[in-house]
């Protein structure tokens, strides 16, 4: 399987992170949308989820179950 390469990946996961939608990725870029597309899903399946809005507001010493 062929990888692009890293500033590739680097830009995709940018400017995903500034709201970019994958057309305009893949315009920007160059790229097919369906390659833009497979690694914006790598970016989402490898960030960490945020902890739930609740867990933010419990003292720490209380935040068992976050």
């Amino acid at each position: 399987m062929n990888e692009l390469k890293v500033n590739y990946q680097e830009s995709i996961a940018l400017l995903h992170g500034k709201k970019w939608s994958i057309r305009k990725i893949s315009m920007e870029l160059g790229l097919d949308r369906a390659t833009v597309r497979k690694y914006v899903a790598k970016v989402i399946q490898t960030r960490k989820p945020a902890p739930p809005q609740d867990c933010l507001q419990i003292r720490p010493s209380i935040q068992r179950g976050c």
